[in-house]
């Protein structure tokens, strides 16, 4: 199948729609005008006979008869439709009025019976029954008798040559008119054809290279409409992928670095204890599986949220009273929280708060908020844990005074291995994926979190879940 480019479709439906116009407009008002004009000539003709007749009664009554009628009609060039002039009478025994009948361009016709009496036209259509013609005609009355019948070729509708020449003259004037239209449509719509495959062109352009993987394309936006639309979401497109791609490899080097760190260990470690420089007692041995433990646990990170990335992430629900997790939480993180010399205290509804939840996946988002909570939390101050209930929503909040988080950080502390301690110490920042997780973890629920920080004051994370009505 042949390629058509959209310039040649926008080119070929703009003349095709254009073409179908003009003809149909052309043959309307064809048929308007030569109607109209038709009806024109009509009355013209039929108010001419009605001027002649009463000469051709004047004549008839002053001679009786209609030899020499043919005298009142003459030929005159300087007109162009039928009129009078000045008789002038050449046979001084004829009696005749002092007006004659001149036609240019018309036929006139003067009917007695089934006798044509005179007709400025013998040459033209043929009249073989006269008496057919006499209907559309002006009768010619004397003394209350019809003598004859006057007849202008006009009043039957029929043109001449004048008039026909007039009307091809119209017809001509559409047809030029039609031409230029469709001149004119051709060139705005190789106009507007450009000015929409244009930006087309670039943004198909852009893709191929955004593909290839340079994620620093950009198209111009010049447009306010829905091209203009598309140009930037494009331009958005790119962008997220640019940070899509800067976060892949930023998450690359974090879990080399995560990885790396425990596996030093581990291998330094081993090696002096093959060499003998460091002895296998119970406290070394500890340190190792240590180490092991925080890489089992950093793997087993790792394979959740790609399971969550991935959708396949297994949520079991059941309903779960969020009052008694909450509490039970708390209580796992009181020993913690009183060894780093902070108040822990917690708020709960009055009455039981159902939500369907997997239990042990909302305890392992509450272990992370909690967790994270006294990790930055300083000593002799207090970390707040509180459940409300509005519109059939649950909210649990962790607030913890006397830290804030900027707010540059704030819309990032949920990003993959993203700690506020640039420094990477696992004892202050942790591995950066527990906030992450937890993340994930409610919206498998089908619930939000989110950050709220007051300068100078405190930090507080809140999630919320559908309450079982």
């Amino acid at each position: 199948m042949n390629r058509l480019s959209i310039t040649t479709r926008l080119v070929l439906s703009f003349i095709t729609i254009i073409i179908l116009t003009l003809v149909l407009f052309i043959v309307v008002t064809n048929r308007v005008v030569y109607n109209r004009f038709a009806d024109l000539v009509e009355k013209s003709g039929t108010n001419f006979s009605r001027r002649v007749v009463p000469i051709l009664e004047q004549y008839y009554q002053a001679n009786g008869s209609w030899d020499g009628v043919e005298n009142l009609v003459f030929d005159s060039t300087g007109n162009r439709e039928g009129g009078f002039g000045r008789f002038r009478q050449d046979n001084g025994n004829m009696m005749a009025p002092g007006l004659m009948i001149t036609a240019q361009d018309e036929r006139f016709l003067l009917i007695d019976g089934d006798e044509i009496i005179f007709d400025t036209n013998p040459d033209g259509i043929v009249i073989n029954n006269p008496e057919n013609l006499a209907k559309f005609g002006t009768p010619v009355v004397v003394n209350g008798e019809q003598v004859g019948t006057f007849l202008v070729a006009s009043m039957m509708g029929i043109l001449n040559e004048s008039q026909n020449i007039y009307l091809a003259r119209v017809n001509r004037t559409l047809i030029w008119v039609g031409a230029i239209a469709i001149l004119l449509v051709l060139l705005v719509a190789l106009w507007q054809s450009r000015s929409i495959v244009q930006p087309l062109r670039e943004m198909a352009d852009a893709s191929r290279l955004l593909a290839k993987g340079d994620y620093n394309q950009r198209v111009q936006v010049q447009r306010n409409d829905e091209l203009g639309d598309m140009a930037n979401a494009f331009n958005q497109m790119a962008l997220d992928l640019s940070q899509q791609s800067e976060l892949r490899r930023q998450m690359m080097a974090d879990v080399a670095h995560e990885l790396r760190t425990p596996l030093s260990v581990l291998r330094i470690d081993l090696e002096s204890m093959e060499d003998g420089l460091m002895e296998a007692s119970p406290e070394n041995v500890r340190a190792l599986q240590s180490e092991v433990s925080y890489l089992s646990n950093l793997v087993d990170d790792l394979r959740m949220l790609s399971l969550a990335d991935a959708g396949d992430l297994k949520i079991e629900k059941s309903p779960v009273e969020l009052n008694s997790l909450v509490r039970e939480m708390v209580e796992r993180q009181q020993n913690a929280a009183r060894e780093r010399k902070i108040i822990m205290t917690a708020y709960y509804a009055e009455n039981e708060i159902f939500v369907m939840g997997d239990p042990q996946r909302l305890s392992q988002v509450m272990v992370n908020l909690l967790s994270n909570a006294i990790q930055h939390t300083l000593p002799d101050h207090e970390i707040t844990t509180k459940i409300e209930v509005e519109n059939q929503i649950a909210r649990v909040s962790v607030t913890n005074y006397g830290t804030w988080i900027p707010k540059e950080d704030l819309e990032r502390i949920f990003d993959r291995f993203y700690r506020l301690e640039r420094s990477r110490n696992r004892d202050q920042g942790g591995s950066g994926l527990g906030l992450s997780i937890a993340r994930s973890l409610i919206n498998a629920h089908g619930g939000k979190i989110w950050a709220e920080s007051e300068l100078g004051k405190s930090t507080t994370f809140k999630f919320t879940l559908p309450v079982l009505s």
